[in-house]
């Protein structure tokens, strides 16, 4: 008992060097493991916001889409309205699908406007660290977005 006594701050100085190793080692897997982690889930974190030509706005996340219908005290006749707001739920097959015609719109260039004016819509793609945006003019591959959307949203018209 007197040895360990004697040599108790050598020992606890050891132990002690060699748990912070450990933790350290530790430390290091769990930062590389939450960095991967966040990663994989701020990749999953894709929100396309379109507001179409007459200024409805759809917020299209992974799992729902919010629809904002223009009401007619917002509107320039003061007559319009987009309907009633609707918060949906969607799946993931449904929003690949509007993922992908989205991504196809913001490539094709050839459908872009300078500016926003009459019959155009804007599309917004926000994923962590890359925002893209369009003002797109009236397309095929826009009418098929929007067709998708509407009937996903199960607007009427």
């Amino acid at each position: 008992m007197g040895i360990l006594k004697e040599n108790s701050p050598q020992v606890f100085e050891l132990l002690g060097s060699k748990i912070l190793k450990k933790m350290k080692s530790i430390g290091l897997l769990l930062c590389f493991l939450l960095q991967f982690s966040s990663c994989a889930s701020l990749k999953q974190s894709t929100v396309i916001n379109y507001t179409d030509q007459n200024n409805n706005h759809f917020t299209i996340s992974r799992s729902e889409i919010v629809y904002k219908a223009m009401k007619p005290v917002e509107s320039s006749s003061g007559i319009y309205s987009g309907g009633t707001d609707k918060r949906v739920q969607i799946t993931s097959s449904e929003f690949k699908h509007l993922e992908q015609l989205a991504i196809e719109m913001i490539e094709d260039q050839k459908s872009h406007a300078q500016r926003r004016e009459m019959l155009t819509a804007v599309l917004w793609i926000n994923t962590v660290g890359e925002n893209k945006k369009a003002i797109l003019s009236p397309s095929s591959l826009r009418s098929q977005f929007e067709s998708a959307l509407r009937n996903t949203v199960r607007l009427d018209r």
